[in-house]
């Protein structure tokens, strides 16, 4: 037909750019996207220390500095093109992966979203080379530069140039927050690695390498020890640390690592909560499984959280067993010592017996050389619990979950609302991101994990109503400590609790009575009977 020639195509190829940004949706959600990618990528270069710096929650910069083999030249232009991976090289290799990334999308994804430069330095190498990739535009060659051993990658400006996917991205400290327990998870997995953290200059936290029990303890500071379960079975290793759901009332958290990989799996979460007297009820723990590659597909999500089990009807089985076992039997406890100056519960008394029984009335009773202590059962927990949040809080922050978001209603005083917006980055410190919901409502979206949902509200509220008060951090985690309800004790948990009765402060942080001493002197002057 006549002018059929002119017409101009409609459809057309998408530049390599704007290809790279569209699939970085994929891989690159937010900072802490970002990091897992670059972090699994050191581990995997052989790293046996990482260093993690952002600014601004890592909306503005994430550098990740590891001491890994480093890359040569010519890898470094590789590296930031699409599908380019030194991990896999045929379809076989895909049923049994024995590394963290596989697919060669994550630099590539990262470049096309962010400044991105990357310096690098070959173990037994003098001289490195950097690369710097602006928004997906590539440099034609690297440039010499001083650098150390291993590779470091700085990312600034994440989403900047892309406003519809910046907007979605929430306040720094929320941000922060994800990033931090990221880098604690991959952490948690990977124990013979240093990790460090650090905030706006400021050091967050530095794990130095050592066992997996020791490891999850210094990352997720949870009270009291759990019961360590290992057990090996034709190739297959299984290591969980369980806490009992009483000692720790409304906690609800699982790590699960399969291959040192930090994943999530439903059924296997599943199975380890039916496991417990009441599945529905808070339980914590961690579990490690170390099982062979090819009984594992990992090809499952773009960011590799979601896994698949092969020989699942194998495996489960044994899991349950094992988990079985360990729980109805009486462990012994894991001998883990705190680290220095936090204030975490003691596993036995200092002295054998020295927490005598406890009362029906509320109340330990102690003995120690010869002076018999009343303690205040419920004063006790709040103070333990007041004593954990603070350390969590001098060391980073208080460790939040997501909730709701729960909506409530609280008395329409803009005072208040004022107060409580301009202290948003104080509040996330302390646990809780909670917004203006219209007129007198507020919108509850992050909470402190020890809290559950009726809980964190009432502390929210009430956390409103203190909004104005100077002292901020100490009355707020002084709120949250007492949402947390107080529970009957056992002599075992009694013991954890008081350690030494001796050096027990005689106050409370409110200024209750805590614990009152009867000496030797005093308890013989009573019972002192006339001289025949």
């Amino acid at each position: 037909m006549p002018g059929e020639q002119e017409i101009t195509p409609r459809i057309q190829k998408l530049s390599p750019v704007l290809v790279d940004q569209i699939a970085a949706g994929e891989v690159v959600e937010r900072p802490a996207s970002v990091l897992k990618e670059l972090i699994e990528n050191a581990l995997d270069a052989g790293a046996t220390s990482i260093h993690v710096e952002l600014e601004g929650g890592g909306l503005d910069e994430i550098v990740v500095a590891d001491n890994g083999c480093g890359m040569a030249p010519a890898d470094l232009l590789l590296c930031v093109e699409q599908h380019a991976t030194s991990k896999i090289h045929s379809l076989s290799d895909l049923a049994a992966i024995h590394t963290f990334g596989f697919r060669g999308e994550a630099v590539s994804s990262i470049a096309s979203v962010s400044d991105l430069e990357i310096q690098s330095r070959l173990r037994g190498h003098t001289r490195g080379f950097k690369i710097p990739v602006h928004f997906g535009v590539k440099p034609l060659r690297p440039e010499p530069c001083a650098a150390a051993e291993g590779t470091r990658f700085q990312v600034r400006h994440l989403f900047e140039k892309i406003p519809a996917r910046r907007k979605f991205l929430r306040s720094a400290g929320t941000e922060l927050s994800h990033c931090t327990r990221l880098v604690k998870e991959l952490a948690m997995g990977n124990p013979d690695v240093r990790f460090s953290l650090s905030h706006q200059g400021r050091r967050l936290f530095e794990f130095v390498p050592t066992t997996r029990a020791k490891r999850v303890r210094e990352a997720t500071r949870w009270g009291w020890n759990p019961i360590e379960v290992a057990d090996e079975a034709d190739g297959l290793r299984l290591n969980a640390l369980l806490w009992d759901p009483q000692q720790n009332p409304g906690k609800n958290e699982w790590y699960l690592f399969v291959n040192r990989r930090p994943v999530r799996n439903r059924n296997l979460y599943g199975l380890i909560k039916g496991l417990f007297p009441d599945p529905g009820a808070p339980s914590a723990g961690v579990l490690y499984l170390d099982i062979r590659h090819d009984w594992l597909d990992v090809n499952v999500h773009p960011q590799k959280w979601e896994i698949r089990f092969w020989q699942q009807e194998r495996l489960f089985p044994w899991v349950r067993s094992t988990l079985r076992k360990a729980l109805a039997t009486p462990p012994a406890r894991s001998e883990i010592k705190a680290a220095s100056g936090i204030p975490t519960p003691c596993t036995s008394p200092p002295m054998s017996g020295s927490v005598v029984g406890t009362l029906q009335s509320g109340y330990i009773l102690a003995e120690k050389n010869g002076s018999v202590f009343l303690i205040h059962s419920a004063s006790l927990q709040w103070q333990r619990t007041f004593e954990s949040l603070t350390s969590q809080f001098r060391e980073a922050e208080v460790p939040r979950r997501a909730c709701g978001p729960l909506v409530f209603s609280v008395a329409a005083n803009e005072a208040l609302f004022s107060a409580l917006e301009s202290k948003h980055e104080s509040l996330l410190h302390c646990g809780f991101e909670i917004e203006r919901y219209g007129i007198s409502d507020l919108c509850l979206k992050q909470c402190p994990r020890i809290l559950t949902d009726a809980q964190a509200i009432n502390a929210a509220k009430a956390i409103f109503e203190n909004a104005t008060h100077r002292d901020i951090p100490s009355r707020w985690l002084r709120l949250v400590a007492k949402a947390v309800p107080t529970t009957a004790l056992s002599n075992s948990h009694a013991a954890s609790l008081v350690g030494d009765p001796s050096v027990l402060s005689k106050t409370t942080e409110e200024g209750h009575v805590l614990v009152f001493e009867l000496n030797s002197e005093t308890i013989a002057q009573y019972f002192e009977r006339p001289k025949n």
